[in-house]
């Protein structure tokens, strides 16, 4: 099972202009993509929140 932290080190964050106070809730954001994504059979599923889009995002084997 992978683990996943929220970042303990305050410069990353200062570098991308995040608050550190509020690093954890992209972090829930992701986990719940990552869920969907990983869970999901019949097609992809929009979230509204703050992070990133991964609209463009796609899932599937590597070509070889």
């Amino acid at each position: 099972m992978p683990g996943v932290g929220v970042g303990r080190a305050r410069q990353g964050f200062e570098a991308l202009r995040v608050p550190f106070a509020e690093r954890g809730k992209p972090t829930d954001e992701y986990r719940a993509t990552l869920r969907l994504t990983t869970t999901q059979v019949d097609g992809p599923e929009r979230l509204a929140g703050s992070a990133p889009s991964t609209s463009s995002a796609c899932s599937g084997s590597a070509p070889s």
